[in-house]
């Protein structure tokens, strides 16, 4: 959330606004550790964020892939 705010000869604040939507995991809000990182200009953040579990993609390990190659 972020709220406009003015200084003139008093302290004047308007509406909140939302900057951006997350899905952050469950419990995350109550928890010790934190799911998100403000950069040092306060320009960005990076968000742990819970992803679609029908775009999962199979993950390919190779071992040993040196010995596959041919000099």
């Amino acid at each position: 959330m972020a709220v406009p705010i003015e200084l003139r000869d008093s302290f004047e604040f308007g509406s909140p606004v939302e900057l951006f939507t997350t899905r952050v995991p469950p419990g995350s809000l109550t928890g010790d550790r934190n799911y998100y990182v403000v950069a040092s200009d306060g320009l960005r953040f990076l968000i742990v964020n819970l992803v679609d579990e029908g775009n999962k993609q199979p993950i390919t390990f190779v071992a040993n892939w040196a010995a596959d190659l041919k000099p």
